[in-house]
């Protein structure tokens, strides 16, 4: 509803962001407006009514809602999905149109340890430079322009916990600061008036329809005047959103309802509609509250309010509305009509009307709750429709029933929270949802649950209740989504274009339906605010939090829509008749409970009031010590659970001890007729342990025998043994000094690999390369030739050059054998795989006039080439490796000789151990059947004795127990 007000703000704005640009140079817009007031002083509602006027083929519009946890990465992305029409290396809104960019809470963004809001930056870059650089890993660093924007932001003053945005944000906008209304009653007046017209009502309702306006204003600012925030209460904030409640559940009522109110008792239509507003006012500001004393307070408020302005109906007010008589406003009171089966034919009419019987909305509840639980038997709820239960199921239910409602309920665990609102929604005939959270879920993963939802509500138009934890806000950043959804109905980036464009289709029939268009083809701007009128209508979130610790209020701050946006509903502890009742209904379904009538009632109260007890004991226990212990329904719940696992096994336990009595007494009577059978087994017993006395001494002849031979074929093993060990010890003592020579020869060896692995492929292909080789390095090949028996020119004196240096020596044979084996394509492995220990003394003979030079060096070979200086270690390493292995050989052999000698004395060895493990073996049979025999024996002796103990003292028993007897008899009786 327009205002002075408001109006005056939407000419600012059109005055401002209409005057023309001095150039087209920054292609920015180099005006915009920030809007600065407290909360409830209209600045969204003004942004958007001036929005609202847009020539929607010029201007569009978007809505951005700041948080705490907004990123710079979520306002661009919002940005983006708008601006996604390409105008040369800039973009532009769709068909390059101009948008109006609102900002709402554009100072909530997080300021971190430096002072700065990093959000706030990239806004500030958009507005200054056009444009921003992208944030997206694909695309970081690359600067996107954005043409054709206008910026209007909002937000409240500075101070008192809010931020303040910084100077470089505010030095090209225009701000101005929003008050409160002149005249509210102007603004809710004519809508009452419209909806609530005159001639369908009697001149008393007008009459009380004139003042509902004024009562409702005069109520708010007395709440609002005396509740004040504190960091206890800190949502004690009562604005114009909260005027807008009440007015919007007086408007539920249909005018049909007012004027047959006589069916909710004697009562006049006048009289029902005050009724109604008390009501209402009680809906949004009385359930607000904290504790018991603010709530009658304010009732009191709201009494006194009604009495004073409608004075004509004071006895009827006292009479009807008083505490110890009850008013609701219910909206399934009306029962559908079923078939004999029992399934739904006509769906009940959901009428919000009053109701004054407790009883008959108990007996609904439950009839409804029994529904639910006949049609989800897996997710069956045990609930205690108690009297403050149903109020706040009537309570959730009423926001759920309203278009565009949300609601906040605050209670400790187990106060019934989610419970009350999946019945309701299941009445409601609602889609309810809540997310199922995993290990890995992250803000992806919640964002195709909003999705979900946003399809549901938006796209196929349907009623949906989302239910959304404490536990389930795994981080404090899906906050922010929520926070989204409740201001401004979406999400940016969550549709893909393509998505989008199907959804849009799917809802134009509905569209034009609806807004009766015809044949006229609606735009798609037309069509999306469509869409996201239908999920803020269609989308009611249910957040059940709990108001324990630090956290509840941080959200407070950071995630303002959760508080501003939802309907508050605070849950006082259970009363005693609460608890009284759960009792109740706990030893009703208790079949176990074997008492009197009498002493379960007793038993009922004692329940609460043990409750009760803890809680007071917490209160004092907090004020002494100033540590909150916390007793929630959930931990009653616990006590009565408690209560009926030690009920059964205190039970047990006397069953037990009733059938421990009639056992005694059996066992008594049972113990005589087992002596005599005992005195016969016991004769039995000692025939047989007789017998096996003999076969025992038999035996242990036989195994003195054996033993004796056993005793002289071990001591022929063991000489034999002695023997070849001495032989092994000998031989070991000679391979150790075979394998000391041998490893002296080693490092000739590896020198050798070490010298091929450093050469490569690379290297020899350079030699290879060479026109004429380097005298040194046919030397080097001739000595390789050698060791592979190549073909070898006679001997012929020849002078070489190496180093410039002539020397007289042999006639290389590279053109004859060193070629082949130089260019051999397993030349390489042919040296690595080298049988280093197949050199004959030839071989050696040939390679000393090589070695004996002073040139064949690997300095000289070096100056040659790397391969060059490779081989000629390769060559100098194997024929030192042979000098120094050749005195192991001999050794060897004769090591193999000794070896093969021991291998003879140890098969003599094998033979001789193996004729003791016969011998031992049958040994070892013949003592465990000794030791069988003897076990037997033993087992025998051990029963006779066992049998003479028993009958003796079963016979002591009977005689120490027959005075028992009586009083064991006595007990049985006295427990069964």
């Amino acid at each position: 509803m327009p205002t002075v007000d408001s109006f005056r703000a939407e000419m600012i704005l059109s005055y401002i962001l209409n005057q023309p640009k001095a150039s087209p140079q920054p292609p920015v817009s180099c005006s915009y407006v920030i809007l600065v007031g407290g909360s409830g002083t209209a600045k969204t509602s003004s942004v958007l009514m001036y929005a609202n006027k847009f020539n929607k083929e010029k201007m569009l519009f978007k809505r951005i809602n700041f948080s705490s946890a907004t990123l710079p990465s979520h306002f661009q992305a919002a940005i983006e999905a708008e601006c996604d029409f390409k105008i040369g290396k800039d973009f532009a809104p769709p068909q390059n149109k101009n948008m109006t960019v609102f900002i709402d809470d554009l100072s909530m963004p997080f300021v971190n340890k430096w002072g700065d809001q990093v959000t706030l930056e990239i806004v500030r870059q958009l507005i200054d430079q056009g444009g921003f650089y992208m944030l997206d890993k694909a695309q970081r660093g690359n600067f996107r322009g954005i043409k054709n924007l206008t910026y209007i932001g909002a937000m409240q003053h500075p101070g008192g916990g809010r931020n303040d945005i910084p100077n470089r944000l505010k030095r090209q906008a225009v701000i101005f600061n929003m008050i409160l209304p002149l005249s509210v009653e102007g603004i809710y007046g004519p809508i009452i008036k419209h909806q609530f017209k005159a001639k369908y009502f009697s001149a008393d309702v007008n009459r009380a329809i004139d003042t509902l306006t004024g009562a409702t204003i005069q109520i708010w600012n007395k709440v609002k005047a005396t509740m004040l925030p504190t960091p206890a209460k800190f949502h004690y904030v009562f604005n114009m959103r909260d005027l807008s409640r009440v007015f919007k559940g007086i408007l539920s009522v249909r005018k049909e309802t007012i004027n047959t109110a006589a069916q909710v008792g004697p009562m006049k239509s006048d009289v029902f509609l005050v009724g109604l507003w008390m009501h209402e006012c009680e809906r949004v500001f009385v359930d607000k509250m904290t504790n018991q004393k603010d709530k009658d307070q304010v009732c009191n408020y709201i009494k006194d309010i009604a009495l004073d302005l409608y004075n004509h109906l004071d006895s009827e007010i006292q009479d009807k509305y008083s505490k110890e008589k009850l008013f609701l406003m219910c909206d399934f009171l009306k029962e559908d009509i079923k078939n004999e089966d029992g399934l739904v034919e006509v769906e009940a009419e959901k009428i919000y009307e009053g109701v004054n019987s407790i009883d008959r909305l108990r007996l609904r509840c439950n009839s409804l709750l029994q529904d639910y639980n006949d049609k989800y038997p897996a997710k069956k709820m045990s609930l205690v429709l108690f009297d403050d239960a149903i109020k706040h199921l009537l309570r959730i239910s009423r926001l759920i029933k309203q278009p565009r409602s949300n609601a906040l309920l605050v209670g400790v665990g187990g106060s019934g929270k989610q419970s009350l609102t999946r019945l309701d929604a299941d009445i409601l005939k609602n889609v309810c949802y809540q997310i199922i959270l995993t290990k890995n879920f992250s803000e992806k993963d919640l964002k195709e649950e909003i999705k979900k939802l946003f399809d549901w509500a938006g796209h196929l138009g349907k009623q949906v209740t989302f239910i959304l934890t404490d536990s389930e806000v795994k981080k404090e950043e899906f906050l922010e989504y929520i926070n989204m959804i409740l201001s401004t109905g979406e999400v940016a980036g969550l549709l893909a274009k393509d998505e989008k464009e199907v959804w849009l289709a799917d809802v134009r029939n509905d569209y034009v339906k609806e807004k009766q268009l015809g044949n006229i083809d609606p735009p798609q701007s037309d069509l999306y605010a469509y869409l996201v009128d239908r999920i803020r209508d269609n989308l009611h979130i249910i957040l059940c939090f709990s108001p324990v610790g630090q956290k509840f209020r941080d959200r407070s701050r950071k995630f303002p829509a959760l508080f501003n946006e939802c309907t508050i509903d605070w849950f006082l502890p259970w009363p005693e008749a609460a608890l009284v009742s759960v009792a109740e209904t706990f030893i009703k379904n208790f079949k176990e409970l074997d008492t009197t009538n009498d002493i379960k009632e007793e038993l009922m109260k004692h329940m609460g009031n043990v409750h009760i007890m803890v809680n007071s004991v917490c209160e004092l226990y907090f004020q002494k010590m100033r540590r909150q212990v916390y007793v929630t329904p959930k931990s009653y719940l616990s006590y009565l659970n408690s209560y009926k696992e030690l009920y059964l096994k205190k039970y047990a336990e006397l069953d037990l001890q009733e059938n421990s009595y009639k056992i005694g007494l059996n066992k008594i009577n049972e113990a005589a007729k087992q002596i005599e059978k005992m005195g016969v087994a016991l004769r039995e017993e000692e025939a047989q342990l007789k017998e096996a006395s003999e076969k025992t001494e038999k035996l242990l002849e036989d195994l003195e025998k054996e033993s004796k031979k056993a005793n002289q074929k071990n001591d022929e093993v063991e000489a034999t043994t002695a023997q070849c060990m001495k032989q092994a010890q000998m031989i070991a003592s000679e391979k150790q000094a075979a394998e000391k020579d041998l490893a002296a020869a080693m490092p000739a060896l590896i020198r050798a690999q070490e010298a091929v692995d450093s050469l490569d492929k690379k290297d020899i292909d350079e030699m290879k390369a060479m026109k004429t080789l380097m005298d040194i390095m046919k030397a080097i090949i001739d000595s390789i030739v050698v060791y592979f028996m190549g073909k070898l020119l006679p001997v012929q004196s020849f002078t070489v050059k190496i180093s410039k240096v002539d020397y007289q020596f042999l006639k290389d044979s590279f053109d004859e054998g060193g070629k082949s084996v130089l260019f051999d394509m397993n030349f390489l492995n042919k040296l690595k795989g080298f049988e280093k220990d197949g050199i004959n003394e030839e071989t050696i003979e040939l390679l000393q006039p090589y070695m004996s030079q002073e040139w064949f060096s690997e300095e000289k070979a070096q100056s040659a080439s790397k391969a060059a200086q490779g081989l000629l270690k390769w060559v100098k390493a194997i024929y030192e490796y042979h000098e120094k292995s050749k005195i192991v050989k001999p050794k060897k052999v004769y090591l193999q000789i000794q070896e093969g000698r021991l291998e003879m004395a140890r098969k003599e060895l094998a033979k001789a151990e193996k004729d003791l493990n016969e011998i031992k073996e049958y040994l070892a049979k013949l003592k465990e059947t000794f030791n069988k025999q003897m076990e037997e024996k033993s087992f025998l002796e051990q029963k006779s004795n066992k049998t003479k103990k028993r009958i003796t003292t079963a016979r002591q028993l009977i005689e120490s127990l027959s005075d028992e007897k009586a009083r064991w008899g006595q007990g049985a009786t006295e427990n069964s």
